[in-house]
């Protein structure tokens, strides 16, 4: 598979699967990689033609990056060097629903202990476990979390906590932040 748009989302990968028709509907089981076998995506499901409308289960392999590791602009060109300094992981599993045009999704995105710069910005350990309910554009449900144990923004921000949703735009919606600053405690 490859995006053709410029610069691609994701790098080029390697498709493979199967699919059967059962009682009507394609029965679906395939697997995705790049070259380097560094992004890996697995899928299953089955589709109804009849009606247009189907579910699939998709999941990724932990990503890690660091030192050693996959740098996340040669597996997603369109960060080209927006970002750099990238460590820690992230992981995705979950399902994803189509009908009558309509997308839909229940998708897990783990984000475990990651760091990186962008944009004059400095974010260290940022963990959290976000619900994507559509997975492109991505938007999540109020309420998320994350945590973040420095935001370094030329004045530095410690053991943060971010209670969020991403709306369509996209459009990022703080819904509540709370931080340290110079040994003081901030709430907005």
């Amino acid at each position: 598979l490859r995006n053709l748009a410029g610069p691609p989302i994701v790098v080029p990968m390697i498709l493979e699967g199967e699919a059967t028709l059962k009682d009507g509907r394609v029965v679906f089981k395939a697997s995705a990689a790049d070259a380097g076998r560094r992004l890996r995506l697995r899928i299953s499901g089955q589709h109804d033609p009849a009606t247009g409308a189907g579910r699939a289960k998709v999941g990724t392999h932990r990503l890690d990056f660091g030192a050693g590791a996959a740098a996340p602009e040669r597996l997603f060109p369109f960060l080209g060097t927006t970002v750099s300094e990238v460590s820690g992981g992230i992981e995705a599993a979950g399902e994803v629903t189509w009908d009558d045009g309509r997308l839909a999704s229940d998708l897990k995105l783990l984000i475990e202990d990651l760091s990186l710069s962008a944009g004059g910005v400095r974010l260290e350990r940022l963990n959290s476990v976000l619900v994507l309910d559509h997975p492109w554009p991505p938007t999540t449900p109020p309420g998320q979390e994350a945590s973040v144990a420095l935001i370094d923004v030329g004045l530095p921000l410690t053991d943060s906590l971010l209670v969020f949703g991403l709306e369509p735009g996209p459009r990022l919606k703080i819904e509540r932040a709370e931080t340290r600053l110079a040994r003081s405690e901030e709430h907005t």
